[in-house]
């Protein structure tokens, strides 16, 4: 039996660092990345640009994007996505796929998260008001339940390069044990 192909999530809300941690890590393992970021329309990001938040049909719409993006991939390499994961039912989504999914969630305090998106360089969330915004991703994320036991919490606070060695030790160990149950 072949190994189901690994999506890593790298979730968090903006200013977790979820993209940059998820460019590194997908470098370093020789996958392919993806940015949930890149799967927004246009309105979408204009509204997000000017501190208001999105509809949630705009989100499962951008959430059926991404999942047709990933449907699409047929081969065995790892898949680095970026990805928000603020709603359950999007989390969910993503593991219907025929993927074996881990999401590793980045949390900050909102103090760190208003400062990062306050000194963003080339992002579309970038000139807002950062408390404003962090406050409404804040409200808008649905913490993972204890049945979420695919959910890695992962302290954003911390180096890039410390959050993406737990990564890795924490996805070769989990493939190791993949591969010996097939």
């Amino acid at each position: 039996m072949n190994k189901p192909q690994t999506l890593l999530v790298i979730m968090g809300i903006s200013g977790s660092g979820k993209s940059t941690l998820a460019k590194s890590l997908a470098d370093t393992l020789s996958a392919r990345y993806l940015d949930g970021d890149d799967f927004h329309i246009d309105l979408a990001k204009q509204m997000m640009a000017q501190n208001q938040q999105i509809t949630d049909t705009m989100r499962q719409q951008w959430v059926s994007r991404i999942i047709t993006c990933l449907t699409d991939i047929v081969d065995l390499n790892p898949v680095v996505l970026a990805f928000s994961g603020l709603k359950s039912e999007h989390r969910d989504a993503l593991r219907t796929l025929p993927f074996k999914v881990v999401f590793y969630w980045l949390n900050a305090s909102p103090q760190c998260l208003v400062k990062r998106i306050q000194h963003r360089e080339n992002h579309f969330v970038k000139g807002v008001k950062a408390e404003t915004f962090v406050r409404g991703q804040l409200d808008a994320m649905q913490p993972p339940k204890a049945s979420e036991m695919d959910v890695i919490n992962l302290d954003a606070q911390n180096s890039i390069a410390d959050i993406q060695q737990n990564i890795i030790a924490h996805y070769h160990e989990h493939l190791s044990s993949t591969l010996a149950q097939n």
